[in-house]
């Protein structure tokens, strides 16, 4: 019973997040898949903040959360000496070739229709 309640919030969580991705799409397409995610995210970390300090009085200092997982691995290395596992750098290589590909997609586009 323990686990049940994450489990059902990450199935929510995934359910929520590919309806708003289909009711998206149309906007992505005109704006560009990149500029929409981080609006989105933006909008959506200042609700979380809000909502967390609001409602359990816990008000996070967002300048002192570190989210960017290249940074702090290669900041884990260079201050703990904590090297990261395959798995891990798999998901970095991963993540930031998606984002590379989709701020050079217009580019990318181009150059294969050729």
């Amino acid at each position: 019973m323990g686990t049940l309640p994450g489990v059902l919030l990450a199935t929510g969580c995934a359910a929520l997040g590919s309806f708003y991705a289909v009711l998206v799409k149309p906007v992505m397409a005109r704006h560009g898949g990149l500029k929409i995610i981080a609006l989105t995210m933006v909008i959506g970390g200042i609700g979380l903040w809000l909502l967390v300090g609001a409602a359990w009085g816990k008000w996070v200092n967002p300048a002192s959360i570190v989210d960017k997982p290249a940074l702090a691995a290669v900041l884990a290395v260079l201050i703990l000496a904590s090297y990261p596992t395959p798995l891990q750098v798999l998901a970095i290589v991963l993540v930031t070739s998606c984002v590379l590909v989709e701020l050079f997609w217009p580019r990318l586009r181009a150059l294969a229709r050729r």
